[in-house]
C-alpha cells in the first residue's frame, strides 16, 4: 500500500514538472507584422489650381511620412487635398513605418499644362526650354508622301497636346510635286507631325494619336509661323498656321496661286484634333492671337502682305469660326511702315501693364501701338523703333522675325539684308522709347553654307534666350540650335 502511494507521488511530481515547463525552457514571442500601405487619387487628371484628394490606408504602422508631391507629416490612415499651381506629372508617395519595418506606396497624377491667354505667352511663358527640335528627317520618321520635304523651322509650336502634363511639338512639312516645273519649291499642301519626348529624351512621332487621317494632317502650301491658344474654350491648346500659297514668284502667273486659306487644328472631346480651313484668303506670313475685343473668345490678327489696307483682324466665335473685322486695326498704319503691303511680319499681341499692345514689323519700320479699354488700339500712341544697321555687313537690319518684351525691354530677332558675304542674324535690345539700347548677339550665316538657323527665340527663366525651332539637324553644325544668349 505504501509502495503504491509512493509511486503515485513520483509520477504526479514528474507530470507537474513537465506541465510547468521545468528544465529551463521559454515561450517564443511572435515576430512583429510588416506594415502595408495603399494610396489612391480622387481623380487621375485635374486642371491647374484644381484640388485632388490623396487617400491612403496602412496596417501595422505607427507613423507615416509623405514625400514627392505629398506633404510630409501624415497620420497612419487619412487623406490630403493637394493643389498644383502648374502643370506636370506629379508623384504622391507615402511611407509608413511600424515595429515590423516600413512599406511605401505611390501614385502619379496628371495636371495638363496651362494654356495661356495669348499666343505670345504660349510661346514665351511656357516652363519648357527644350524648344530646339530636330527635323522629322533627322529623326528618321518615315514619309507619308514621297514628295515630302523636311520640317520647317518656322512652323513649330509647343503645347500639352496629349494632355499628359508634358509639352509636345507640332511641326509642318511642305511638299514639292514640281507642279510648275520648279523642283524643290513647295506647291501643294504639306502635312503636320506631332512629336513627343520619350523616356530617353528623344522626340518620337505620335501624330496618329491626334490627327487620325492623312487628310486631317494637311496644312497649306507654304506653312509659316504656327501659334497656340485655346480657340474653343475647352482648356486645351489649339494650333493656327499662317499660310500662303506658292512662296515663289512666277512671272505672269495667276495671283491666286500665291494666296491661301488659313489652317486651324482644333481640339476635340475625344482628345483628337480636327483640321479646319479658316475662310480667309491671303498671303499671311505671321499672325498673333488673343481676346482683343473682350468677348471671351480668341481673335487673330494676320499680317497679310496681300492686304492693301494692312493687317487683318479675325474675330473668333469660340468654335473655330471667325468674322473679318476692319475697324479694330487702324487703317493708316502703313504710313509708318512704308506703304501698302509692307506689314509682313513681326506681329505680336503682347500683354503690357494690364493692356494688350500690338507690334507690327514692316519693310520700312517696326511700330508699337498701345491697346485701349475699348478693345482696339490707339494710333496716337504709335512709336517707331529705330532699327540700326549691321556694322559687319554694312547693310540695314530688316523686319524682325520675332519680338519679345521682357523686363521693360523689347528684343528684336532679325537679319541683315543679304549681300555676297551672306546674312547676319542679330538680337537687338530696345528701351520703352523704342530706341536701340544695344545689339546683344550676332550670328553669321554665309550663303555658301546655310548654317541651321532659328526664326524665333524664347526667353528662359535664368535670363537667357534659346532657339525656338523645328529645323535642327541630327548632328554636325547645329548652328543656332545651340544658342544661349544672356539677356
Amino acid at each position: 500500500m505504501l509502495h503504491t502511494m509512493k509511486f503515485g507521488l513520483v509520477v504526479g511530481c514528474a507530470a507537474l514538472i513537465v506541465g510547468c515547463g521545468g528544465g529551463g525552457g521559454s515561450v517564443p514571442i511572435p515576430a512583429a507584422k510588416a506594415p502595408t500601405v495603399s494610396i489612391s487619387l480622387s481623380a487621375a487628371k485635374v486642371a491647374v489650381n484644381a484640388p485632388v484628394t490623396v487617400t491612403w490606408a496602412s496596417t501595422d504602422a505607427s507613423s507615416c511620412v509623405g514625400t514627392d508631391a505629398l506633404p510630409a507629416t501624415q497620420p497612419i490612415n487619412g487623406s490630403a487635398s493637394v493643389t498644383q499651381a502648374a502643370g506636370g506629372q506629379f508623384t504622391y508617395t507615402i511611407t509608413c513605418t511600424g515595429a515590423g519595418g516600413s512599406a511605401t506606396a505611390k501614385v502619379t497624377g496628371i495636371v495638363p499644362m496651362k494654356v495661356f491667354a495669348t499666343s505670345y505667352e504660349n510661346k514665351n511663358s511656357i516652363p519648357f526650354d527644350a524648344t530646339q527640335v530636330p527635323t522629322v528627317r533627322a529623326l528618321n520618321i518615315p514619309k507619308v508622301y514621297l514628295d515630302e520635304q523636311d520640317s520647317n523651322e518656322r512652323s513649330v509650336a509647343f503645347g500639352d497636346f496629349f494632355q499628359d502634363g508634358t509639352y509636345s511639338a507640332f511641326v509642318s512639312v511642305n511638299r514639292a510635286s514640281n507642279l510648275y516645273g520648279i523642283p524643290d519649291v513647295a506647291d501643294i499642301p504639306g502635312i503636320g507631325y506631332v512629336l513627343s519626348l520619350d523616356k530617353n529624351g528623344k522626340w518620337v512621332d505620335r501624330t496618329a494619336e491626334l490627327l487620325k487621317t492623312t487628310d486631317g494632317r494637311k496644312t497649306c502650301v507654304s506653312s509659316s509661323y504656327s501659334i497656340v491658344v485655346d480657340f474653343n474654350n475647352d482648356g486645351k491648346p489649339d494650333i493656327f498656321i499662317s499660310c500662303t500659297g506658292l512662296d515663289y514668284t512666277i512671272p505672269g502667273a495667276d495671283p491666286a496661286i500665291y494666296l491661301s486659306n488659313q489652317v486651324l487644328f482644333l481640339s476635340q472631346p475625344d482628345g483628337s484634333y480636327k483640321r479646319t480651313e479658316v475662310p480667309y484668303t491671303g498671303y499671311s506670313h505671321q499672325s498673333a492671337a488673343a481676346d482683343v475685343n473682350g468677348d471671351g473668345f480668341m481673335d487673330i490678327v494676320v499680317a497679310d502682305a496681300n492686304s492693301i489696307s494692312g493687317p487683318v483682324m479675325l474675330l473668333g466665335h469660340g468654335d473655330g469660326t471667325f468674322t473679318v473685322d476692319n475697324t479694330i486695326i487702324p487703317k493708316n498704319l502703313q504710313i509708318y511702315t512704308g506703304g501698302p503691303g509692307t506689314i509682313i511680319g513681326g506681329v505680336q499681341l503682347i500683354p503690357i501693364d494690364s493692356r494688350l499692345d500690338v507690334v507690327f514689323g514692316g519693310n520700312g519700320n517696326t511700330i508699337w501701338l498701345q491697346g485701349n479699354k475699348l478693345g482696339s488700339f490707339d494710333i496716337g500712341s504709335t512709336k517707331i523703333f529705330q532699327i540700326p544697321g549691321s556694322v559687319a555687313k554694312g547693310v540695314p537690319y530688316q523686319t524682325p522675325l520675332d519680338v519679345v518684351y521682357i523686363d521693360n525691354m523689347f528684343y528684336f530677332y532679325t537679319t541683315s539684308q543679304w549681300n555676297v558675304a551672306g546674312v547676319e542674324w542679330a538680337i537687338i535690345k530696345f528701351n520703352l522709347d523704342a530706341v536701340t539700347s544695344s545689339v546683344i548677339y550676332t550670328f553669321n550665316n554665309p550663303t555658301a553654307t546655310l548654317r541651321p538657323y532659328s526664326a524665333q527665340i524664347k526667353p528662359t527663366s535664368d535670363g537667357h534666350f534659346v532657339a525656338y525651332t523645328g529645323g535642327c539637324p541630327a548632328s554636325g553644325d547645329l548652328g543656332m540650335c545651340t544658342m544661349k544668349v544672356k539677356r
